[in-house]
């Protein structure tokens, strides 16, 4: 059974299942199921998706895919991403992205700022726009009335793709009107988490590593789905072909609603050298940084990023 392997590799289902399915929707790649058939679906059809699991769980590597299956498959001038990750985890390293719309937003209050903000600009968007926050519990905490509020005149527009993601599911049961489309849920601590987010015990059962069950609209069944792998270098390697392609074009609203701890950046001694390595060669990879100016791949990428935003706040 294919429930069984230990995981498989995001590189081996993209590289087989990728080229046959239509370029332009939002596919996100979930894994494959029990008889090892490649699960893929648009977010067009899935609609609002929540998603939770313990710490452990793969949660945090499968948004990571999600993000990635959906830039494989969607230039990058077509769709926009809006990250929020609370829990500062793996997500600043999508600020290489050249879609995204804001830098990636850690504090709750930023974030919360940005979705009250969206509510009455998002309607005049013209392309998809992915909203992926994690963790979901933490804008809650702060203030759940307005949390509540903003998610579900945001979930109303159909440019606007909603992806809430926590790993404390009783969060679910008390945002009422919020009702998921689409829900994930990897191993979970007790059966009334499972119960939560799927409305069916089963996901306490999980052995973690990537096991999830999967409950979407256009399908009866609750799906049990083994996502896939996928190593950092490979997640390095696909964010600098993607960071390539262009410089990010930051929404200056945004930026404006970004406290000052979230935007400021801790300056580099080899900042100045990075941004005219990048003032030459718009297209710049972290490979480039790294073979000029003789450093590691984190410092390197982190040069790059900085020497992007200084670009951009140069506009």
């Amino acid at each position: 059974m294919y429930m069984n392997k230990p995981f498989v590799r995001y590189s081996s289902l993209i590289n087989n299942n990728w080229t046959n399915h239509t370029p332009g929707k939002c596919n996100i790649l979930f894994g494959i199921d029990a008889v090892g058939l490649t699960v893929v679906d648009d977010l067009n059809t899935l609609g609002t998706v929540f998603i939770a699991g313990t710490t452990g769980s793969g949660k945090s590597l499968f948004l990571e895919t999600c993000i990635l299956s959906i830039m494989e498959n969607y230039p990058t001038n077509k769709v926009s991403f809006l990250l929020m990750d609370t829990k500062e985890v793996q997500l600043p390293a999508y600020n290489l992205l050249p879609n995204l719309a804001c830098p990636v937003v850690n504090d709750p209050k930023d974030a919360l700022n940005i979705l009250t903000y969206l509510t009455s600009t998002v309607k005049e968007k013209d392309f998809p726009t992915i909203l992926l926050i994690d963790d979901f519990y933490d804008l809650i905490q702060v203030n759940a009335e307005l949390t509540h509020k903003v998610i579900v005149q945001l979930i109303k527009h159909k440019n606007l793709h909603v992806i809430l993601s926590t790993s404390s599911p009783c969060v679910y049961r008390g945002i009422g009107s919020i009702q998921p489309n689409t829900a994930v849920a990897f191993r979970v601590t007790e059966s009334a988490d499972s119960e939560c987010i799927l409305g069916i015990k089963g996901a306490e059962k999980l052995k973690g590593k990537g096991q999830m069950m999967l409950k979407r609209p256009n399908n009866q069944n609750i799906l049990k789905v083994q996502a896939p792998f996928i190593s950092s270098e490979d997640i390095n390697a696909r964010l600098q072909r993607f960071a390539a392609q262009s410089l990010p074009t930051f929404d200056p609203a945004l930026l404006k609603l970004i406290s000052p701890r979230t935007k400021k950046i801790e300056t580099d001694t080899l900042l100045e050298e990075a941004i005219t390595i990048l003032r030459f060669n718009k297209l710049s990879t972290v490979g480039d940084i790294q073979r000029k100016l003789q450093v590691g791949y984190a410092r390197a990428a982190k040069l790059l990023e900085q020497a992007k935003t200084e670009a951009q706040e140069v506009k």
